[in-house]
């Protein structure tokens, strides 16, 4: 069974969300929840407008779909709806890895309504966090597909909330140097499993996910003891915009081998893309992405 990267994103998401969850009792949702809206959606615009463009370009010169590029899919991939939730999730969006933010955005929803309702109730919202845990696990396991229990939206219930846990254990362990070591030395021993003895991983899914990904978290925040809070700012935006432009460089990329075809193999292709993928991700990060974000961020305030 095939595991993606996206669920380590995710627990990241979900380790990263505590910070912010004493303030939620003093916030309405929409104060909770627009701030989040600024930082995700003016890079999800720009990339879906370009990416938009490049797939009617492909099918202007080769006359091929490369992925659906109507006005209904343009929309919701501009509204972050086009998987996860009411709308029948229609595939692949205009910038497809964006339905990471759609169901980030429902994760974010849900944790604002379990603090609100704990809060209400004199309960702890860790019980319905770990409630949600195993709500992904089930819809996963039995293949369920309805309006916010399918299958891609399980994804992120399964490892946004699990990232809230682990942010709640690791906080409560002293020796932070002893697990991280146990971290170490598990992601070595799953490696090692995944690539020499896939007999025996069993469940892909389950230990990548639950084993693997929250030991890799726990190696980063130690590393991350002995770097700067500027150099890890630097890497986790450079990420976001490497995950948020790869899809569409993509098209470009095949639009430019098309008109003008070249020899090289796919690993010298690989290494160009790669390269120019980071180049450019690296210079929204800096410069675009700051100052689409600035307007958008006036613009919410007049609405607000």
């Amino acid at each position: 069974e095939k595991v993606k990267s996206s669920e380590l994103f995710f627990i990241i998401s979900g380790f990263l969300a505590v910070a912010s969850i004493e303030k939620m009792t003093n916030l309405r949702f929409i104060e909770y929840i627009v701030p989040k809206i600024v930082r995700l959606w003016p890079m999800v615009f720009v990339s879906v407008t370009v990416g938009e463009i490049g797939l009617m370009l492909w099918y202007h010169l080769s006359g091929e779909v490369f992925a659906p590029f109507g006005f209904w899919n343009l929309l919701n991939s501009y509204l972050c709806t086009f998987q996860g939730g009411a709308v029948n999730n229609i595939g692949l969006g205009v910038n497809n890895p964006t339905w990471y933010i759609c169901v980030l955005l429902v994760c974010y929803s849900l944790l604002y309504f379990f603090v609100f309702i704990s809060n209400r109730t004199n309960t702890t919202y860790i019980w319905y966090v770990v409630a949600m845990v195993f709500v992904g696990i089930g819809i996963r396991q039995y293949g369920i597909e309805l309006p916010f229990f399918n299958t891609i939206v399980a994804r992120g219930y399964n490892a946004f909330f699990l990232g809230i846990i682990c942010n709640k254990l690791y906080n409560r362990i002293e020796n932070k140097r002893c697990i991280s070591i146990l971290a170490l030395i598990t992601v070595v021993i799953v490696m090692y499993c995944l690539f020499r003895h896939p007999m025996l991983i069993d469940n892909r899914w389950g230990v990548i996910c639950f084993v693997l990904h929250p030991s890799v978290l726990i190696v980063c925040l130690r590393i991350g003891d002995y770097m700067k809070s500027d150099k890890w700012k630097l890497l986790g935006g450079l990420s976001f915009e490497i995950y948020i432009w790869h899809a569409v460089l993509i098209v470009f990329f095949n639009c430019l081998i098309y008109i003008q075809p070249v020899s090289w193999g796919s690993e010298m292709k690989m290494i160009i893309f790669g390269a120019f993928t980071v180049a450019l991700s690296l210079i929204m990060h800096l410069f675009i992405e700051p100052l689409v974000t600035k307007k958008f961020q006036k613009i919410m305030n007049g609405i607000m």
